[in-house]
């Protein structure tokens, strides 16, 4: 009963009191007494109605008040639900932001760390092609030492070939000064052939019949001659071949030389690439350029030393071409000498001879002086040269240790510059792993936090009944507590606290709040399943990284 149907009775009773009182100011007395019982009677109950009206009122009031506390306290459940879903909103903005360059930046690191490893490799199969090619260029060198100590042998087997020929000079020599002493016997004999003309006639038949023999001598001598040209012949061709050993060697040499180029400039764009990384460009790329320099300055020099080392052999052959002939000279007087010695022996087996003979003696034994002094002047000159040679393979030995030591120098220069590049490369993949590590932690630990919130917020937005999330909230009247509208159509009473639920409130942004939850849950879901496997392929990429660095 509301307020105005009061007033109205109250209205109607007190026009009945006063239809009563002038029914009793008409009446009789009698009847008044009466009629005025009857009123006390109807006042009496009237003041009853009145109180359980009163009572009626206060419970409505007390029903209202609730439902007022009841509206603001939802009102404000969904002003907090609504600057909760703002919030969240605003933080999954955020989170995609945030994910958005996440992404980005692990296939920026991903693309980083593919291109890294790809230097990484290629820098692998240069310093492997470098340690070929450093192992090609050790087999020349010693090929070259090899060829070093081949000439030394030849150099030592020409100088026991001087020494023999000296000492054979020295037996010529004492062999002409025999000869002088039986020429001077010789023409001492000559006084005396006079004395005995038929044995000097049968001298001089024995004369003729000796130089026969010193033709047969000439002919052998000559048969001497073209075998030792033979000999030359075949040490000239010896020496070339020598020469062509050592000309293939130099050509191993320069495709080694050329691969180890092919190695640098291989280890010089591995080096533009990390540079790309560092900021020390210029210097390394000006340090690169000066290496270079250097070893084309130690090329050069090696070719001037190959160059010099050619002359050397090339002179090397001269002396001995020179060295045959002048042997051939002193076999051509030895045999000379022999056969005056042998006409010298015939004259004192005889003790006969003619001046002719003597003269032809004489001047045999002149000649035979002039070409011993030659020999002496050659073997002199030969002594020079071989000196002057001597001094010249002793600088270039010399010139090209250090050429070999100054490229050796700057083979483990370059190799150690070449092992920091890369031991710098892979510290900084390591650094780059390091904080796309951390970012991930960060992320994570982002993500955590807002999967806390969103199970605080699945707490406050799960349907009492049906332990769900709720679907078309409805709050029950005058208690305030939601539930499903599916849970709340059959319920009579409310399901948390029991109490009546005559008027359920059904809220749409409650749905619409409901809704954006569950995509805000599906997302976070996924972005933390992505980061799991970002995080796992992050471990992978740093257990990688290390064992290259191994």
């Amino acid at each position: 009963m509301s307020y105005r149907s009061i007033k109205e009775l109250q209205q109607v009773r007190s026009d009945e009191v006063g239809t009563a009182a002038t029914v009793v100011k008409a009446d009789e007395s009698s009847e008044l007494c009466a009629k005025m019982t009857k009123l006390r009677m109807l006042s009496d109950a009237d003041k009853q109605l009145i109180l359980q009206l009163q009572l009626h009122i206060n419970s409505q009031k007390a029903e209202l008040e609730k439902r007022t506390v009841t509206i603001a306290a939802i009102q404000r459940n969904f002003e907090n639900l609504s600057s909760i879903a703002s919030t969240e909103r605003a933080e999954l903005a955020a989170l995609r932001e945030r994910e958005t360059r996440f992404h980005e930046e692990r296939e920026a690191s991903v693309a980083e760390r593919k291109r890294m490893a790809a230097e990484l490799e290629s820098m692998r199969s240069s310093a492997s092609a470098h340690e070929g090619t450093t192992l090609e260029l050790a087999e020349a060198t010693r090929k070259a030492a090899e060829e070093r100590g081949r000439l030394h042998a030849q150099l030592e087997a020409l100088r026991s070939q001087l020494a023999h020929a000296e000492k054979a000079h020295r037996a010529s020599a004492a062999r002409a000064a025999e000869l002088e002493a039986r020429a001077a016997n010789a023409a001492a004999a000559a006084e005396r052939a006079e004395e005995a003309r038929l044995a000097a006639a049968e001298a001089a038949t024995r004369a003729g019949e000796g130089a026969a023999l010193l033709g047969e001598e000439r002919a052998k001598a000559t048969q001497r001659a073209e075998e030792a040209e033979v000999a030359l012949q075949k040490a000239l061709r010896h020496a070339q071949q020598q020469v062509e050993e050592a000309a293939t060697a130099n050509e191993g040499r320069a495709v080694a030389e050329a691969r180890l180029c092919e190695v640098q400039e291989a280890r010089a764009a591995a080096e533009a690439r990390l540079c790309e990384v560092q900021e020390a460009r210029a210097a390394v790329e000006a340090r690169l350029c000066e290496l270079q320099e250097a070893r084309a300055a130690v090329e050069a020099r090696l070719c001037e030393v190959q160059e010099a080392r050619a002359a050397v052999e090339a002179r090397l052959c001269e002396v001995q071409e020179a060295r045959a002939t002048v042997e051939a000279q002193l076999r051509e007087a030895q045999e000379a000498r022999a056969a005056v010695e042998a006409r010298l022996r015939e004259v004192e087996g005889q003790h006969t001879s003619s001046a002719i003979e003597a003269g032809n003696a004489h001047a045999e034994r002149q000649a035979a002086q002039r070409r011993l002094d030659e020999a002496e002047k050659e073997t002199r000159r030969l002594h020079a040269e071989l000196s002057a040679l001597q001094v010249a393979r002793s600088a270039a030995e010399v010139e090209a240790r250090r050429a070999a030591e100054a490229a050796d120098a700057a083979l483990r220069e370059e190799r150690q510059r070449s092992d920091a590049a890369r031991q710098r490369v892979v510290d900084e993949l390591d650094e780059r792993l390091r904080a796309v590590s951390q970012r991930e932690a960060v992320l994570r630990a982002s993500i955590q936090q807002v999967m806390r919130a969103e199970e605080a917020m699945e707490a406050c937005l799960t349907c009492m009944a049906c332990m769900g999330i709720m679907k078309d909230g409805a709050s029950c009247v005058p208690c305030g507590h939601t539930f499903c509208s599916s849970c709340l159509r059959d319920a009579v009473s409310c399901p948390e606290c029991d109490g009546p639920t005559e008027l359920p409130v059904t809220i749409g942004m409650l749905g619409t709040l409901v809704s954006k939850f569950n995509f805000q849950k599906q997302t976070l879901a996924t972005l933390a399943t992505n980061n799991g496997a970002s995080a796992s392929s992050s471990k992978f990429a740093a257990a990688i990284g290390s064992r290259s660095a191994a």
